[in-house]
């Protein structure tokens, strides 16, 4: 399908935008499961220690290292369909390689295959959201971010419950292996999300990698300033902490409890409907509320929701229903947060690399969790579930005092940020 390339920033948004949205924050969502949570799942269940679960727990680097080459997806544009839906098809193309490529691999085999295979699907899967970023902060104005940033996230929460929750349920009935090619074959969608979607033509890529970097910096020193600049990676840093230390266990807690169909069933089907509430919750909130206080609201009732867990320690929530009140729950104050935060972080992206200025900011916030994982581990043996959980919902408190402070989009110019 050939489409029109977008206009200027203030002209209106192509209507088949929308929908591709959807499907690119799907297919940006569906590949990190199948190398992280449904991966381990599949791992331990043929008898893999928890030593050597974590030591391939790290071929999921690449989603926090994508950064470095960020520049590169900014830089250079393929030869066909454009710079950003040129690079959209050829990382999912990649990624459904590597899925299919661990679907045939034999885990009771050698270990080396499935960690290239998973490596591949990694690396794939995180250029591919460096491009669907940049793509949503190149193809909206700054008055309708909030509206994308919620569509692409309802897609790649959508996606992320199909991986990592009914895929369980899948991989009950098919076995891992057939689970993982018909994923592999379900992020087809994103292709057509990507010849669906209007190529942006709002500016010309970066001259040189030099410029694709340092001018984004620049850009934000001159906007915000020193001490402005601090504040906003001081925010990154924390305002998904609580959400992201409490998912780091969140799936052995769960299966402690409960059995692999009803995890699958509660995570896939009613984690969607929250993660869809939250998304329209946020879209219809955030105009009325304003930034700092739709991020304010919603980082509260995100850290809140981590209490859910003790609840379910503590007995004071039992069996399946508790789970899914739970999971409900969890799933629609994460979708009202991220969504507020993905809208305020492109708001200081709008530059020709804004898929680079996009990944040195969720850089921070990826790698703090995953450099967490072993002293994390350490520290819920020593407070229990129940501790632990109340401690990652207690990690937001120092982010309330920051957002008193912290700069927004545009602040100190009035064209926004550059």
């Amino acid at each position: 399908m050939s489409a029109a390339p977008l206009a200027a920033s203030g002209s209106r948004v192509p209507a088949r935008v929308w929908p591709a949205l959807v499907l690119l924050g799907f297919a940006s969502g569906l590949p990190q499961p199948l190398v992280d949570s449904t991966f381990s799942t599949w791992l331990a269940r043929e008898g893999f220690t928890p030593e050597q679960l974590l030591r391939v727990g790290y071929v999921t680097l690449p989603y926090s290292l994508k950064v470095l080459w960020a520049p590169l997806v900014d830089r250079y544009v393929p030869p066909f369909l454009g710079r950003r839906r040129g690079w959209l098809v050829v990382t999912q193309l990649l990624a459904m390689l590597g899925i299919a490529w661990l679907a045939l691999a034999d885990p009771r085999g050698a270990l080396a295959p499935l960690v290239v295979a998973a490596t591949l699907v990694a690396c794939a899967s995180a250029s591919q959201d460096l491009v669907v970023n940049g793509y949503t902060c190149d193809a909206l104005p700054a008055a309708r971010l909030g509206a994308g940033a919620g569509l692409s996230v309802w897609g790649y929460r959508a996606a992320w419950l199909v991986s990592g929750g009914l895929a369980l349920v899948w991989a009950d009935a098919l076995g891992f292996a057939r689970t993982y090619l018909l994923l592999a074959a379900l992020l087809a969608l994103g292709l057509v999300g990507s010849l669906l979607a209007a190529e942006p033509a709002r500016r010309a890529p970066p001259a040189t990698l030099r410029e694709t970097l340092l001018a984004p910096l620049a850009g934000w020193r001159a906007e915000l300033g020193g001490g402005g600049l601090a504040l906003l990676l001081g925010f990154v840093l924390l305002y998904r902490l609580p959400d992201q230390l409490a998912n780091l266990l969140a799936v052995p807690f769960q299966a402690g409890l409960y059995d692999l169909k009803s995890l699958g069933l509660a995570r896939g089907g009613l984690g969607l409907v929250g993660a869809g509430l939250g998304v329209a919750l946020a879209a219809w909130a955030m105009p009325r509320l304003g930034v700092r206080r739709a991020l304010w609201g919603f980082a509260l009732l995100q850290a809140l929701s981590n209490l859910g867990y003790v609840a379910l320690d503590r007995g004071w929530l039992g069996g399946l229903g508790g789970l899914v009140g739970v999971l409900l729950l969890e799933n629609l104050c994460g979708s009202l947060a991220a969504t507020a935060f993905v809208a305020y972080l492109m708001g200081f992206c709008r530059s020709a690399a804004s898929a680079t200025q996009y990944a040195l900011l969720t850089t921070i916030t990826l790698l703090g969790p995953h450099l967490l994982r072993e002293p994390l581990g350490t520290l819920q043996k020593e407070l229990g579930w129940s501790g632990f959980f109340a401690f990652t919902a207690a990690c937001a408190l120092p982010l309330f005092v920051l957002l008193l402070f912290v700069p927004l989009p545009g602040a100190r110019s009035a064209g926004g940020a550059t």
